[in-house]
């Protein structure tokens, strides 16, 4: 969403003086609402992933028997295969070749365009 249409609320909040002043003296006056909406998108976000955690302890400690079991070996089955990639990849190591990148992970040439590109100013559809 562009920074445009977001939706804005003003918020007025009583913090201690001593906080308040050490952060004044931190913070430029032009970056305190983007510091304090940092911040507090940090918090949220860290009390979401522990209610994620306990979620998943909950389910997990409620599941019957017969459930883990299956969820054993059901990655047992899919372990051989994640070793068999992983040797593939391995031998393609020892072979000399070069790892396989994806594209938005290296840096694009001024030349680069994607597979049905005309113009070569867009690489992969992130604007250069």
């Amino acid at each position: 969403m562009p920074a445009s249409r977001r939706q804005y609320e003003v918020v007025s909040v009583s913090l201690p003086r001593d906080l308040v002043r050490r952060a004044n003296a931190v913070i430029p006056k032009a970056r305190r609402s983007r510091v304090i909406t940092h911040m507090l998108t940090s918090f949220l976000g860290s009390i979401e992933r522990k209610q994620m955690e306990r979620a998943y302890e909950t389910y997990y400690s409620e599941r019957s028997e017969h459930e883990a079991k299956d969820e054993r070996d059901l990655l047992a089955d899919w372990k051989i295969t994640d070793d068999e990639a992983w040797a593939i990849l391995e031998k393609d190591d020892l072979n000399g070749r070069r790892k396989a990148r994806r594209c938005r992970d290296r840096q694009p040439r001024p030349d680069d365009r994607c597979r049905d590109q005309k113009d070569s100013s867009r690489h992969c559809g992130v604007q250069r």
